[in-house]
């Protein structure tokens, strides 16, 4: 296993296991008993193995009794664990591991929806409070953040009912009853496109405000609560200085100097960082153990450590100890998991290089243990998205056609595409709204995001000059500096039209067959307004036949397209796409 891949995997495996008593807890681990051979499961709750070689393709951690394995479709198939595992439900382009006998998944071309462990459709979270949702994040303590096709965020039950609506820019999974949201209202602020004060929120499990946190006053606010506290830093003479808060935003460790850093919380202890090693301390701020360990992780009453082996660069050894540091039994591996993540009675660690063990909390390994040449920690995905995408009916409403886009031409006045783009943006105050050419004067481009059947879409509209102009009186001209200098008395939108439409589409969350077609669908149209000049399998160009230039382009982040008629032809080479 990739090392920096393995100390990753421990890192979120750690977070998990702390920030969820993890009473279903992980019932079966995949293993492989030679390189390139069929997976296999054992139990983690009685070391036994379940199956045996039966499937081809990996496949995932048991959670109540469920995994799941990818077809030769690449989609998700999930079963029983058990001697003969059994098929249940259908095939999934998404799906999560089961909690509390609920899972979420996505069939092909179809909205989220939650099942229960025998398959049954639950319910299709197309819509929730009348919004379409576009993704929900994994169940945490019986809650889900979804968001909507506006990019907002708001959180469902179990049993899809809306409990938290969506208006919200951003909202953390469920920890200890609790969410960290951000209002909608500083949503420019949280994206960074505003450097002024905003706050974070902390909510109970149906909506109720417990405390404002304001952003300003803390270097780092975190996004999980665990044993009731969530951490906070401050940076004072140049240096961190990190502590915790309550639900209530009191100061329950007031940040200092000696805490750089805080992983793992548990009741009256956590896990602190100083000079890059970690150590174990009380909320009173008595030091338990010394920061000496390169990585520490409470596991119940004990906790799991690793140092510097200094033989190779990230190279460890883990090993398992008590409050005082001593090693509850005299081993050391090269890997090794915490007890809690799979329910406390076993753990999985490396013996040597592709050699897994399962081992009891005395270090001792189960008894006619099957040879376990590699594992695989997988349980599925942590985000489901809707697959529910009507390209015919996108295209049409974003009504692209040779002169713009969006109802919007080369010949639309400028004072008309003002108030079009202030109608999707937030542009404009009490004193000037949106429409008021007062906003415009250094303004050669305007971009507004808008949301077409589910997709949103950024689209941009280029003119040749600023939008609007300064009306001067007593002006005087400084020709040298080309200045000029008077009392502005109002604004007045210039005499211009576009000279050139873009439009951006983010589909890096979307399956890529999906980005493939409309890919193909936006390039069929454009060659219904032109002839195609150059073009590979990711980047198009054509010659309309309004003397209008179009490049259209496939990325990782998904589909974009400008024309216009005063665009350089040159300039493009598909090579680099």
């Amino acid at each position: 296993m990739n090392k920096n891949l393995f100390l990753m995997l421990l890192l979120v495996i750690g977070f998990v296991s702390c920030s969820e008593e993890n009473s279903n807890g992980v019932q079966g681990v995949p293993f492989q008993e030679r390189e390139n051979g069929k997976w296999s499961m054992i139990s983690t709750d009685n070391g036994e193995v379940i199956f045996s070689n039966e499937f081809k393709t990996p496949i995932t951690m048991a959670v109540e009794g469920r995994f799941m394995t990818k077809n030769g479709k690449d989609l998700w198939e999930i079963y029983t664990a058990e001697k003969k595992p059994k098929k249940i439900g259908k095939e999934y382009v998404w799906a999560t591991c089961f909690h509390d006998g609920r899972a979420l998944v996505t069939e092909p071309n179809k909205p989220v929806s939650i099942i229960d462990k025998e398959g049954q459709t639950v319910k299709v979270l197309d819509k929730i409070d009348n919004q379409i949702v576009t993704g929900v994040e994994d169940f945490s303590e019986g809650y889900a953040v979804y968001k909507t096709a506006g990019d907002y965020c708001g959180v469902i039950n179990a049993d899809g009912k809306s409990v938290i609506p969506a208006k919200y820019c951003n909202i953390y999974n469920c920890s200890d009853g609790k969410f960290v949201a951000i209002d909608k209202k500083y949503e420019k602020n949280f994206r960074g496109e505003d450097d002024s004060d905003y706050f974070f929120t902390v909510l109970n499990t149906s909506g109720k405000k417990l405390c404002d946190i304001q952003r300003s006053k803390y270097e780092w606010i975190g996004g999980f609560f665990q044993s009731g506290l969530l951490d906070i830093s401050v940076r004072r003479n140049g240096k961190e200085c990190w502590g915790l808060i309550n639900e209530k935003g009191e100061e329950v460790v007031r940040p200092t100097e000696k805490i750089q850093g805080i992983e793992d919380i548990q009741g009256d202890k956590f896990v602190y960082k100083h000079d890059e090693k970690y150590g174990l301390m009380n909320l009173k701020g008595e030091t338990l153990l010394r920061p000496k360990y390169d990585l520490l992780r409470l596991d119940g009453d004990n906790l799991m450590a690793s140092i510097d082996a200094g033989k190779e660069e990230e190279e460890y050894s883990y090993s398992f100890i008590d409050e005082k540091g001593e090693k509850l039994f005299n081993k050391e591996f090269p890997e090794a998991f915490t007890f809690r993540y799979f329910g406390g009675k076993y753990t999985v660690v490396m013996i040597a290089d592709n050699k897994f063990a399962l081992i009891d909390q005395k270090g001792k390994a189960v008894e006619k243990q099957p040879k376990m040449w590699d594992v695989n920690f997988n349980t599925g995905d942590s985000y489901i998205q809707s697959d529910s995408m009507d390209i015919d009916a996108f295209m049409v409403a974003l009504g692209i056609i040779p002169n713009g886009v969006d109802g919007l031409t080369f010949n639309t006045p400028v004072q008309k595409i003002v108030a079009h783009y202030a109608k999707n943006s937030d542009k404009g105050d009490a004193e000037h709204p949106g429409t008021d050419p007062y906003w415009y004067d250094v303004m050669e481009e305007l971009n507004y995001t808008k949301v077409f059947n589910s997709i949103p879409v950024t689209i941009s509209i280029s003119f040749p000059s600023e939008i609007s102009q300064r009306i001067y009186t007593a002006e005087e001209i400084d020709e040298e500096n080309e200045t000029c200098a008077g009392s502005s008395t109002s604004y007045v939108f210039n005499d211009i039209k576009p000279s050139s439409f873009s439009f951006d589409i983010n589909l890096s969350n979307v399956k890529q067959n999906k980005v493939i077609y409309l890919y193909q669908k936006i390039c069929a149209k454009f060659k219904q307004m032109g002839r195609i000049v150059k073009e590979n399998s990711n980047a198009t160009i054509f010659t309309m036949n309004n003397g209008c230039t179009a490049i259209i382009v496939k990325d990782e982040e998904g589909i974009s397209a400008t024309w216009g008629k005063n665009i350089d032809l040159s300039r493009f080479d598909t090579v680099k796409y």
